[in-house]
């Protein structure tokens, strides 16, 4: 399935490249920014929150070009901790790479979004 298969690897690249403290930049299309949100954020530490096929339909909307979701953690025994204007957003002329948090948190019904 394509949830697991890149929430996997997401988490394989954390664990290998920052263990404890370290630093991890990943550079990826909309589809993985939204899964990389619902898998480390501490809200779906149950279970992951998955991006379903109607989230897909044109993702680049709330997750435009070069927005990013900021996570930090201090140590391996420590949750991830969600840095929500980590980098400021950033606006030229009709493009704007600002991040609906609405779509990526889930905070509105699946008819509002």
């Amino acid at each position: 399935m394509y949830n697991d298969r890149v929430q996997s690897t997401l988490q394989y690249i954390a664990n290998k490249s920052a263990p404890g403290r370290g630093t991890v930049l990943v550079a990826a299309h909309a589809s993985t920014v939204d899964l990389a949100f619902g898998k480390f954020h501490p809200r779906f530490l149950k279970a992951p929150r998955l991006t379903t096929p109607e989230n897909l339909v044109n993702i680049s909307l709330p997750i435009p070009y070069s927005s990013n979701v900021t996570f930090m953690r201090n140590s391996d025994d420590e949750q991830w901790q969600y840095i929500r204007e980590a980098l400021p957003p950033i606006t030229y002329r009709n493009f704007s790479n600002r991040l609906n948090h609405d779509f990526i948190e889930r905070s509105q019904t699946p008819q509002q979004q």
